[in-house]
């Protein structure tokens, strides 16, 4: 099954909204295996967000890049 990571740089106050609300969509429209980094980040300071999402990027067959990825450190090692 193809994995999707889903990344992108967007304000930490609204990364949870934007990041569930992309998983929901494909959820609903594929059969691919989505990956959400943020939910286990939620809590977590800046460099273990960092290091839990580079880890599960590395994971992944494809990354959806959300707006503001720009901004993403994260997106822009990987890419």
């Amino acid at each position: 099954m193809l994995t999707i990571i889903l990344s992108g740089g967007v304000p930490h106050a609204m990364a949870c909204k934007i990041f569930c609300n992309a998983h929901q969509t494909l959820r609903s429209k594929t059969n691919y295996l989505i990956v959400n980094p943020f939910p286990s980040v939620e809590s977590s300071t800046r460099h273990k967000s960092m290091s839990e999402c580079l880890e599960k990027m590395e994971k992944g067959d494809a990354i959806m890049i959300l707006d503001g990825w720009e901004k993403s450190k994260g997106t822009n090692i990987v890419l």
